[in-house]
C-alpha cells in the first residue's frame, strides 16, 4: 500500500527531507544537546511515566471526587466537541501547555475509551498539520519566531541530523511536539515524510491513557 511504503523510505531510506538552505546556526552548547538527546528523552518519557503514574494515583486519594466533579461538568458541557478543539488548539499552538490534561480530564470524566482515544488522536494529528502550515506559510513572520525562538536553533539541529525521526521523537517524549511541528514547516519538510512522524501521536496518546487510566480509576 501507498501508505506503507511512504512510512518505510521514510523512517528506513530517506532520513533528512528539509530545505538545508533554511537551517541556522545549529553549534549547540552541551546544555541544549542534552536537551535534544534522543536517548536521554526516551529515558525522561520513561520516569515521567512513573512519576505521572504516582501523582494521578495520589490525586486520586487526595482529590478524586473534586476531580470527577470537575471532569464530569466539562465533559456534560462541552464533551468530545470540547476536548477536540481543546487538543487540537494546544497541539498547534506554542502555549507551553501539554495536551495530557485534557486527556487527563477526559478519562476522569468517565468518556467513553475508544471516544477518547478517537478524538484526542485526530485533533492531535490536525492540530500537528497546522502547526506544520503555520511554519510553512507563516515562518517568516516575526511573531512566529518570537514563539519559537527558545526552541529554535535545537529544533533545526534535530531536523538537519534526524529529519522526520525528529518529530516521531516530538510525538512520543517530552520534546515540545507544537514546536517541532512549526519548525517542520519552516524548514518545508516533505509533507508526506512529516505525516508518517505525526501519526506517532496515536501511540503517544494509547500510553499515556493507560498510564492516567490505572493511575486514576485503577486495572
Amino acid at each position: 500500500m501507498w501508505f506503507t511504503t511512504v512510512i518505510y523510505r521514510t523512517m528506513l531510506q530517506e532520513t533528512v527531507s528539509i530545505n538545508k538552505d533554511k537551517l541556522k546556526n545549529i553549534d549547540l552548547t552541551k546544555e541544549e544537546l542534552d536537551d535534544v538527546d534522543i536517548r536521554k528523552n526516551l529515558i525522561r518519557l520513561g520516569v515521567a511515566f512513573l512519576v505521572i503514574l504516582g501523582i494521578v494515583v495520589m490525586l486520586r486519594f487526595l482529590l478524586g471526587d473534586h476531580i470527577e466533579a470537575f471532569a464530569e461538568v466539562f465533559v456534560d458541557k462541552f464533551g468530545l466537541v470540547g476536548i477536540f478543539i481543546s487538543t487540537m488548539i494546544l497541539d498547534s499552538m506554542v502555549l507551553g501547555i501539554s495536551p495530557d490534561i485534557v486527556l487527563f480530564v477526559a478519562i476522569a470524566g468517565d468518556v467513553e475509551p475508544l471516544g477518547i482515544l478517537l478524538t484526542i488522536s485526530i485533533a492531535s494529528i490536525i492540530g500537528g498539520n497546522i502547526g506544520y502550515f503555520i511554519g510553512r506559510f507563516l515562518g517568516n513572520r516575526k511573531f512566529i519566531h518570537k514563539r519559537i525562538v527558545k526552541y529554535e536553533r535545537k529544533g533545526h539541529y534535530l531536523m538537519e541530523k534526524y529529519g522526520v525521526w525528529a518529530v516521531i521523537v516530538a510525538a512520543m517524549t517530552p520534546i515540545p511536539f507544537s514546536t517541532i511541528c512549526w519548525i517542520a514547516g519552516m524548514l518545508e519538510m516533505k509533507y508526506s515524510h512529516f505525516w508518517a512522524g505525526v501519526i506517532w501521536r496515536i501511540p503517544r496518546y494509547l500510553l499515556w491513557y493507560i498510564v492516567f487510566r490505572v493511575g486514576f480509576l485503577g486495572f
